[in-house]
């Protein structure tokens, strides 16, 4: 029966993919001749976006990230040897700025009575 013969490169009995002759093509192109064009335009742009942002977000990063921490990166604007002894002071727990405020700033942890506190 005519039912079960496929039609326009639709093949019900399993096959997924779709054969479209050469003039089905052109005359896709005739009738919204900018379409293809911009399909693959954008195709090609957003492909080549999402290697840019796998690349930047998973590789690269993580390649200084580790490459630094191994040492193989000799930063040159880094603070000279010292400048933290030479800058800073130590206070005591009975300091006005440690007395209302007696927790680190960064981990939120209170201060113990033997830490040295700059």
């Amino acid at each position: 029966s005519k039912a079960h013969e496929p039609r326009d490169g639709f093949h019900p009995g399993g096959n997924s993919t779709v054969d479209l002759p050469e003039e089905k093509i052109s005359r896709c192109t005739e009738v919204a001749a900018g379409l293809l064009s911009a399909v693959r335009a954008y195709a090609g742009f957003n492909l080549l976006y999402s290697t840019f942002i796998l690349i930047g977000v998973a590789g690269l990063s993580q390649m200084l990230y580790f490459l630094a921490r191994r040492g193989f990166f000799r930063v040159s604007d880094a603070a000279p040897p010292g400048s933290l002894e030479r800058n800073t002071e130590e206070v005591g727990l009975d300091d006005p700025a440690i007395v209302d405020h007696p927790q680190c700033p960064i981990c939120l942890e209170d201060f113990g009575e033997n830490e040295v506190l700059v």
